[in-house]
């Protein structure tokens, strides 16, 4: 869709001064008003309805997207994560390991320095061997384990 907006948008206009003309038409048949009072007519009730779309938008479909999409993590519905929890806990100069990869790949991996020299490094790691490489390849932080409840809220252990 993104890259037919500018189409849609041409669209849109047309057929809002298209109905605009229409209404103006009707104004003129049915009020026997002269062309430039029915135009101006058409206009504004072409206008008017317009406004109570973008006004229905701003107060009615607005407002309940953003509730849906607060906290929203991508993970699937019955897995919880307070995302606010897992942002707030930014350790310095350590390794976060999280075992689960869906968790990783949705919400801890795009926090990731892409060159994972950050204050803070997420990593996915599903056996101690895993753990092993870690702290092989990062001997100087601290290592901590990401755990989350059913709640979704998250704790992290020291694995050191």
């Amino acid at each position: 869709l993104y890259d037919l907006l500018p189409y849609l948008l041409l669209l849109s206009g047309r057929g809002i001064a298209v109905l605009a003309a229409l209404l103006g038409e009707l104004a003129r048949s049915a009020a026997r008003l002269d062309v430039r009072t029915a135009r101006v007519v058409g206009r504004a009730v072409a206008g008017a309805l317009l406004a109570a779309l973008v006004a229905w938008s701003l107060l009615i479909y607005w407002p309940r997207q953003i509730e849906l999409r607060t906290g929203y993590s991508g993970l699937p519905n019955e897995q919880k994560l307070d995302l606010a929890q897992v942002y707030a806990l930014h350790p310095k100069h350590a390794v976060v390991i999280t075992t689960d990869s869906m968790i990783y790949n949705y919400v801890l991996f795009p926090l990731n320095d892409p060159a994972l020299r950050g204050e803070t490094i997420y990593a996915y790691a599903s056996d101690s061997a895993s753990y092993a490489d870690l702290r092989a390849a990062y001997p100087d932080r601290a290592v901590y384990l990401m755990l989350t409840d059913l709640a979704g809220h998250v704790t992290l252990e020291s694995l050191r």
